[in-house]
């Protein structure tokens, strides 16, 4: 297996606004605002991601059964309307990036030719935190873009978010690499970023900033915004188990590259 994309079924959809968030990012906004469509919106998942350029753990269920749980991204779809004006949404949700940089590329890639192949992309936005090292106070956070096309970035411009005169230099991870391969393949792609100081390890008001612009961009009136504080709760308690597998799976690895070196050592050369 390199990266290879299982489907449990593939929706009847065209012309997809593609949306992902992998953690953890900056405030895990990305993972925060995508996992919340996800859920609010009751999209229904039809395929999983799997690569080994994903952290080499494997998790075991949250329900106490001890059910495996491989690592893997989820892919769920949303069904437009369009006397609404709203689009279809195909989401990708995940809890790790890849561990190898190569493997950024490919996950971008596959999934991206996967989307075109199936169901047209009419765009990608993918979503991320903009860290500033302060805390956000008596204000809501700003949501901060950046595109390959910036006639198209007037619509999210009209929404509050901003794109010029920033301080963003470069998107890291993930939510970056989606959009320089988006870019190299033709297709319209955004990155929208929600203010968040760092300091937090899930950031709520960066997340509520981000899913206004969305709700608006998208006409999605009936995705509600009430429940945001109690679903970063539980997500953030995820992401710090799965965090805490990670750090143990890449120590175990260190330390078996070390022996290995050690000994390595001790056989010398023989010429």
């Amino acid at each position: 297996m390199v990266t290879e994309i299982e489907y449990l079924k593939i929706p009847k959809i065209k012309d997809v606004v593609y949306i992902q968030g992998i953690a953890p990012g900056a405030g895990y906004v990305g993972r925060n605002v995508v996992g919340y469509m996800v859920y609010m919106l009751n999209a229904k998942k039809f395929g999983e991601l799997y690569s080994d350029s994903l952290p080499p753990i494997v998790g075991v269920d949250h329900d106490g059964k001890g059910l495996v749980v491989p690592m893997k991204y989820e892919l769920y779809y949303y069904k437009g309307n369009k006397k609404k004006k709203i689009p279809n949404i195909v989401f990708m949700i995940g809890d790790a990036q890849p561990v190898t940089t190569e493997g950024y590329y490919e996950i971008s890639d596959t999934i991206l030719d996967f989307l075109e192949e199936e169901f047209g992309i009419k765009e990608v936005i993918s979503i991320g935190g903009f860290s500033t090292g302060n805390l956000v106070e008596g204000r809501e956070a700003k949501v901060f873009g950046a595109t390959n096309n910036l006639e198209h970035a007037k619509k999210f411009e009209e929404k509050g978010t901003l794109f010029r005169n920033t301080n963003v230099t470069q998107i890291v991870g993930a939510a970056g690499v989606i959009i320089g391969e988006a870019t190299r393949k033709g297709i319209t792609a955004t990155c929208l970023m929600g203010e968040t100081s760092g300091l937090l390890l899930s950031d709520p008001k960066a997340t509520e900033s981000v899913l206004k612009v969305l709700k608006e961009y998208l006409n999605l009136e009936e995705l509600d915004l009430s429940k945001i504080h109690e679903h970063v709760k539980e997500v953030e308690k995820i992401i710090s188990k799965i965090e805490e597998m990670e750090k143990a799976a890449l120590e175990q690895l260190r330390t078996h590259h070390l022996k290995k070196k050690k000994k390595d050592e001790k056989i010398g050369y023989i010429g």
